[in-house]
């Protein structure tokens, strides 16, 4: 952990934590946050359900360690995944949020980078592209960022291309948008449609920042609540493209047989699209960074 820090920028990192997470890697991913360059004002952690004694004493550990202010809401129940995350961001008092999963890693100067990047300039929201890893194999990889820009609209048009766990946004701006919606499985995906809607400015910083655990595990879905999904986005983008509806039908139509497809076919399209390269210059070096976050400063 880096100690007697200079600076806490405005910045609250909101973290849910529900029954489901791994403690190991519950672990592993506060750590990430307790040995960031610069410091942040504030840790919003929700419990989200009942939770296991070590997850608590983790959650605990952090908060005696962290620099932040760090404040801890609980739900007895487990909440969906949007009115979770809006429960932290309405509780926010600074300037900025910054999204962490329970699972991810972020690289020692993400809040640095992050804070840098959206205080110096007029985006509402700023992205970075992530690294990849499983701590079961010790497979490492790296969604590989293109050297120009991308057309975030026309993208969306198809599909989601930000990781949301690299996600910082202006906290206002958000909370005027209604924060997150419940939509099953989509919620980030719905969220920068709604931003694109309102023309809030979306920005991606060419740099990794979160070195993102892969669970190759198959979960069960529901198709009916895809299809509502599904039927949600295609109305909202709509609205934005309103001159595209027999188009939005089709890519709509699309997008809901890739989830008939073999588990397997899914993840080869997904790596596809992300451009995952298992191969790369750093790739050492972010190994060496994930086992440093292994070994502490919790244990």
């Amino acid at each position: 952990m880096i100690s007697s820090r200079k600076t806490l920028v405005p910045i609250s990192v909101g973290i849910v934590v529900s029954p489901n997470d791994s403690a190991d890697l519950l672990r592993v991913s506060l750590n990430s946050l307790l040995n960031q360059t610069v410091g942040f004002e504030k840790t919003l952690i929700l419990v989200n359900g009942e939770l296991s004694k070590e997850q608590l004493r983790i959650i605990q550990e952090y908060k005696s360690l962290s620099d932040s202010d760090t404040q801890i809401e609980s739900e007895s129940l487990t909440i969906n995944f949007g009115p979770a995350l809006n429960k932290l961001i309405y509780s926010t008092t600074t300037e900025f949020f910054m999204r962490h999963d329970p699972d991810d890693i972020s690289i020692p100067e993400r809040t640095n980078i992050l804070y840098d990047f959206i205080s110096k300039s007029n985006s509402d929201i700023a992205y970075t592209n992530i690294y990849e890893y499983n701590l079961e194999t010790g497979l490492v990889g790296q969604r590989l960022i293109s050297g120009d820009e991308i057309n975030l609209a026309k993208t969306l048009l198809y599909r989601n291309p930000i990781a949301h766990s690299t996600v910082i946004f202006r906290t206002e701006k958000i909370a005027d948008l209604g924060g997150y919606r419940d939509v099953y499985l989509a919620e980030d995906y719905d969220l920068w449609l709604r931003a694109t809607l309102f023309k809030l400015k979306i920005q991606e910083v060419k740099v990794s920042s979160v070195i993102y655990h892969v669970d190759n595990r198959k979960r069960d879905r529901s198709i009916a609540e895809i299809f509502r999904t599904e039927i949600t986005l295609f109305r909202t983008k709509l609205s934005i493209w309103p001159r595209s509806a027999v188009q939005l039908i089709l890519i709509t139509l699309q997008r809901l047989s890739f989830y008939f497809l073999p588990f397997s076919i899914q993840k080869l399209v997904l790596n596809f699209l992300g451009k995952t390269s298992f191969s790369f210059i750093s790739e050492q070096k972010i190994k060496e960074l994930i086992a440093i976050q292994i070994k502490g400063p919790m244990t």
